[in-house]
């Protein structure tokens, strides 16, 4: 339709508009039905002609005003995008399914594909060197020795005291897409083992054999972490940002993959064959395409299929700030990685704390992704419910490294039947498959009676399922490699990041902004600290008080900078428990690869700058006339620039004034030339930015710490499960369920026997036996003040010396500063002819004690406040009083 139409068009629908009103009722709606259609019609028509950058970022939304309007995806309110989301998805645990087909159907109207991922593991054998029995506890004697053997054995000195441990034994395996598999096995079995290979997440240290593949290529030949998403079983979140919050800065770092590029060839087709799409779906794709959104709506749908939406805007939380519940948390963990584009999911222990009807609403969410959208998914659970396990299509039963069993669901208990095992019928076939290869549980499940027993072991079960029919066929699988030619080009991801670097940095900057916000208090405490000892400063050093006559009242001006100097410089020292706290949420991205290092680092130190600015103005101006500094302002705007720069490099700048405290005391005077201060600001500004960069780098190339590793025993013994040889029935409810049923159980209950013959029980419970007494104890504690001590004294010793993050970097880095102010001081003590020597010696061993004192403290304070909540509870349960813990933590 030209332009010239579309006018003669709307001037024909206005002055129909002015008739309307004389009809009837009927007349009136079919005929305003009949304009609003034609009105979208031409909305439609003019959204067609704009170019394809501009129209795969506009659509036409319906809103609480009236009609469907033009707007910009992008520019959506969070009410509209709340509303469009509701009219696509109602109830999620109904609606998620109608929707995906929708978004399938219109893809496949124009014959577009999705994209699909068939992931091989072949030969696969993965092996570590450990250590073993007590020698791989995390203790501090361990961590040490593990540094100095590891020198020795890095020389060839002495041979390495590891152990060599096969975790995978030569398995082999498809996960083919569009269909959900299920990893199953007892713990220590080489599960996390085997996803973190599929994911190509592997720590380097191990020694891999064999390969994996997608589609035919090999990890080298693409990106790994961003084509598949890895969901961790540790939830490592920040506390003090929002669910929604942490789900959206997750989706904008991972952008968009290939979604626009999709969306622009369904657009393209769809106006080539003038096919009109929903207008709400065409909207969500568009707007869920569009990357570097702050909020995007594909967080929002996330939310909504994972129970999320509830606590969208509470606090993640951590162990000292309330928020969310555990199982809450364990639905971010893998939210944060569903919000990416990744086409293939590994999920391991996604239900650890979630009740078996959550965990049944999240795998039937991912069954309906992976069967309509051509996904590829791996889901490890531990103890899946009957109802849970029925929705998986293949299994994957592995043990002691072996892979057991590998096929479709329907044949698993046939292989183990024609092995001799049998699962009763009330027994969860989940829960029979983790036994069944138990030395302790397998002899209850021997079905041929006219048999003796022997224990199978996991090789013999993995030798017979190559002979099985489902072996056979997998093997005849393997042997034909897949063909590269049917990969679709947009499987498999080869960009390092989902978005651009600038992007990137502003995403980075927008978190580390917001977390500043929420930690505005610990800023202001430092700026009311910091004028608190501002005032004590200009008191102290009062002008009235400080003279100009000789060389001693010339130390008191020195005095009076280096208090300065101190003051300033530890008032920082704060910053250091936030980055620790932080760490491992950047350690966990930075291998994910949301961000590089330095897209971290620089917000890190560049928003601190205006805080920094503050702080030092705050201290200059109202110390410097007071104290009675030279009153020309020139000098007092260079001592602004040297305090504000000393903030900026902290421990940078403490060497630097230690390497020209060297040169003064050999002079035993001052520089009096002017330059002096300019080639000390250009040292400020120089180790500011080294300082800085070095930070980057370490963050970069470096991590964590001392990585927990497992304890493996000198004489491993079999895994021990529980068994249950009858299950109770597990009722399973949600809301939806209530209003297809149209009932509510809850009323039902209010209403049944039971209910009032448990509150009468209830009543009767209540009322106190004739005769009894209260309950009463003798002593608040249950044991003496004495024997609280030696239990806090043996508690605090395993929980502080098996700690080596704390205590051997401690212990190291108390011994570099002990090198290194013995070199800067070096035989300062022997001489003792002068006043000044004496000056000298004694400021050596205050710079000592300050600067290891500052660091103590402050490097103690997480694991104080780690410990904090488990005080609380054991004090709360009156295990012990406030005094002997506190006691115990000192001599500690």
């Amino acid at each position: 339709m030209e332009g010239n139409d579309i006018y003669r068009a709307s001037n024909s629908l206005r002055s129909r508009s002015s008739t309307v009103w004389r009809n009837n009722g009927v007349e009136v709606f079919s005929k305003s039905t009949r304009e609003e259609d034609d009105e979208e019609a031409l909305k439609w028509a003019a959204l067609e002609k704009l170019p394809t950058y501009n129209r795969l970022r506009k659509g036409l939304l319906t809103t609480s005003h009236g009609p469907a309007s033009e707007i910009f995806v992008t520019d959506i309110a969070f009410q509209e995008r709340q509303k469009l989301l509701d009219r696509l998805i109602k109830v999620a645990e109904e609606d998620n399914g109608k929707f995906l087909l929708k978004l399938k159907q219109r893809l496949d109207r124009v014959g577009l594909d999705i994209p699909t991922i068939e992931v091989r593991y072949e030969h696969l054998k993965i092996e570590a060197e450990a250590f073993v029995g007590s020698r791989a506890l995390p203790s501090f004697i361990n961590s040490f020795s593990n540094v100095i053997e590891g020198f020795l054995n890095f020389l060839h000195i002495v041979p390495t005291k590891k152990k060599h441990v096969t975790i995978l034994k030569d398995v082999s395996g498809i996960i083919k897409p569009r269909r959900m598999t299920l990893l199953l096995g007892p713990p220590g079995s080489g599960k996390t083992t085997l996803l973190l290979a599929l994911s190509g997440k592997l720590d380097p240290s191990l020694e891999v054999n064999g390969k994996v593949t997608y589609n035919g290529h090999e990890m080298n030949e693409f990106v790994p972490q961003r084509t598949a998403a890895y969901i961790s079983q540790h939830d490592v979140h920040i506390g003090e940002m929002t669910v929604r919050e942490t789900l959206a800065f997750s989706a904008r770092c991972q952008g968009v993959g290939s979604r626009y590029d999709m969306l622009t060839e369904l657009s393209r087709r769809e106006k080539a064959a003038n096919i009109k799409p929903d207008p709400d779906l065409d909207v969500y794709m568009k707007a869920a395409a569009t990357a570097g959104q702050e909020s995007s709506i594909s967080t929002d749908y996330v939310l909504k299929i994972l129970g999320l939406d509830i606590c969208a805007d509470t606090m993640v939380g951590d162990e000292m700030l309330r928020g969310i519940s555990g199982g809450q948390r364990k639905r971010v963990t893998t939210g944060e990685m569903l919000v990416g584009p990744a086409n293939a999911l590994f999920m391991d222990e996604i239900s650890t704390g979630l009740d078996s009807s959550t965990t049944f609403q999240i795998v039937s969410s991912m069954r309906q992704y992976v069967h309509i959208l051509n996904g590829t998914a791996v889901i490890s659970l531990l103890q899946p419910a009957p109802e849970t396990y029925d929705l998986f299509d293949d299994i994957i039963l592995i043990s002691e490294g072996y892979v057991v069993y590998h096929g479709p669901r329907e044949y698993v208990l046939d292989f183990f039947e024609s092995m001799g095992f049998k699962c009763p019928e009330r027994k969860g076939v989940a829960d029979f498959l983790q036994e069944v290869t138990s030395r302790k549980d397998q002899a209850q499940y021997w079905a041929r009676r006219d048999q003796p027993y022997r224990f199978v072991t996991e090789v013999q079960f993995a030798e017979a399922f190559q002979s099985f029919h489902i072996g056979r066929k997998l093997g005849e699988e393997l042997a034909v490699p897949f063909d590269k030619s049917k990969s679709h080009p947009a499987a498999l991801t080869t960009e390092k990041y989902g978005i651009n670097k600038n992007e990137l940095l502003k995403a980075n900057f927008s978190r580390e902004y917001l977390l500043m916000k929420r930690n505005s208090f610990v800023y202001i405490f430092k700026l009311s600290q910091l004028i608190v000892m501002a005032f004590i400063a200009f008191t102290l050093f009062l002008r009235t008080e400080m003279h100009h006559r000789n060389v001693e009242d010339a130390g008191v001006y020195m005095g009076a900078l280096f208090f300065t100097l101190v003051t300033v410089m530890f008032n920082g020292m704060a910053e250091i428990s936030m980055t620790i706290a932080k760490l491992p949420v950047f350690y966990k991205q930075r291998d994910l690869l949301f961000y590089p290092s330095w897209a971290y680092a620089i917000p890190s130190w560049i928003l601190k700058i205006p805080v920094a600015m503050v702080e030092t103005a705050a201290w200059v101006f109202l110390t410097y006339y007071v104290i009675g500094f030279d009153p020309n302002v020139g000098r007092f705007f260079k001592q602004y620039l040297v305090l504000f720069f000393l903030s900026q490099m902290s421990s940078g700048l403490f060497r630097a004034i230690a390497a020209l405290g060297v040169d003064l005391l050999e002079s035993r005077g001052f520089f009096t030339h002017s330059y002096w201060y300019w080639i000390g600001f250009g040292a400020l500004v120089g180790f500011m930015f080294l300082f800085n960069f070095l930070f980057g780098v370490a963050l970069e190339f470096l991590d964590p710490f001392d990585k927990p590793q497992a304890t493996i025993s000198e004489e491993p013994e079999e895994s021990t499960e529980l068994t249950q040889e009858v299950e109770l029935p597990r009722i399973v409810t949600t809301t939806a369920q209530e209003m297809n049923l149209g009932v509510d159980f809850t009323e039902i209950y209010q209403n049944s026997d039971l209910y009032r013959r448990n509150k009468q029980l209830i009543q009767e419970l209540s009322q106190p036996a004739a005769g009894s007494k209260d309950l009463y104890f003798p002593t608040q504690f249950s044991q003496s003040f004495l024997v609280q001590c030696q239990a806090c004294l043996w508690k605090q010793r395993w929980s502080y010396w098996r700690n080596p993050p704390y205590t051997a970097v401690r212990f190291f880095f108390t011994t570099f500063i002990a090198l290194m102010f013995g070199t800067i001081f070096w035989d300062l003590g022997t001489k003792t002819k002068i006043m000044q020597d004496l000056l000298n010696a004694v400021g050596s061993m205050q710079t000592a004690v300050l600067f290891l004192g500052v660091q103590n403290s402050s490097s103690v304070q997480p694991v104080v406040a780690v410990e904090r909540t488990v005080f609380y509870r054991e004090k709360a349960a009156g295990m012990y009083s406030a005094l002997p813990y506190a006691f115990a933590q000192i001599l500690i």
